[in-house]
């Protein structure tokens, strides 16, 4: 049994598509297909079914998932503290941030908050909220950074791992400011006149949010989507193109609302408070990584 082949297992349970999780894996359909089918000879045991579309983990690869991942993390986690102590290793800690919080946040949180941050070997990979989850629990990042709120759903199991409040934000609706510097569009809108709504695709953690609060609004609410993304910086930017209306962190648009750029398109009622949370599996990690989790928690 190869290491490869339980990576490979975790990129099909995860994306659900052979091909889409070659592309990501960087082979080719028909070579990943044939490990796939080791891994299962050598199990014993289909793993997934392959007649549902996205394809599904069969009952056998329910119960080897949690597996799959226990292994794959052990092995990584091992690797990095042996290759960490060579005496030439400079400290290194992995992490995996959503595209938003990438750029507004976590520079200025490193460089600020962290002791050491400038001296730390650090390696940060931008994604979607579901894509930096998978890297934590694939052991392929030793952080994960996200937007908290009770409406988000984290995929990741509780007793495996735990996060800590790094930082407070807001999620905030807003739209291109007029030349009086108030919102072309305020919520909740008119009936016969919806707003625009530019919203969150399913891979991203604010969506969820935001559609918790649209399912029950406040008050009742008229608009209608006209855009989908993951991407917040993506949204930012129609907004101030004057293409409708989005839910985006307090901290991104600061600095819009300040030059006039953007406004608030709503009172209180549609402000989202959010933490700012970083987790990580409950499992040692190499000491630079352990170092900085123990400064968080004493903090």
């Amino acid at each position: 049994m190869e290491k490869r082949w339980l990576e490979d297992f975790l990129a099909v349970a995860a994306i659900g598509n052979f091909t889409q999780a070659a592309q990501v894996r960087g082979g080719t359909q028909s070579a990943l297909s044939r490990r796939i089918q080791a891994l299962e000879e050598w199990l014993g045991a289909e793993l997934f079914d392959r007649n549902t579309k996205p394809v599904s983990l069969s009952d056998a690869g329910k119960q080897f998932l949690p597996v799959a991942e226990e292994v794959c993390r052990q092995l990584q986690s091992i690797q990095e503290q042996l290759s960490s102590q060579s005496e030439n290793a400079k400290p290194k800690v992995h992490f995996a941030i959503p595209h938003g919080l990438s750029l507004w946040f976590f520079p200025q949180w490193l460089s600020s908050t962290v002791p050491g941050g400038r001296d730390l070997d650090v390696r940060l990979e931008s994604m979607n909220f579901l894509d930096c989850m998978r890297h934590l629990r694939e052991s392929r990042c030793h952080f994960a950074m996200s937007h908290a709120h009770p409406a988000i759903a984290v995929p990741l199991a509780e007793q495996l791992f735990e996060s800590a409040v790094v930082g407070r934000d807001a999620l905030i609706p807003v739209t291109m400011a007029d030349a009086h510097g108030a919102p072309v569009d305020r919520l909740p809108g008119e009936p016969d006149d919806p707003i625009p709504l530019l919203a969150y695709s399913e891979e991203s953690a604010i969506g969820q949010a935001v559609n918790n609060l649209l399912n029950e609004p406040p008050t009742p609410v008229f608009v209608t989507q006209v855009f989908t993304s993951h991407l917040a910086g993506v949204l930012r930017s129609l907004t101030r193109e004057g293409r409708g209306l989005a839910w985006v962190p307090e901290s991104m648009v600061q600095d819009d609302i300040k030059l006039g750029r953007l406004a608030y398109a709503g009172d209180d009622r549609w402000r989202i408070p959010t933490e700012i949370r970083l987790y990580r599996a409950v499992d040692p990690l190499p000491k630079p990584a352990e170092e900085l989790w123990t400064f968080l928690n004493d903090a």
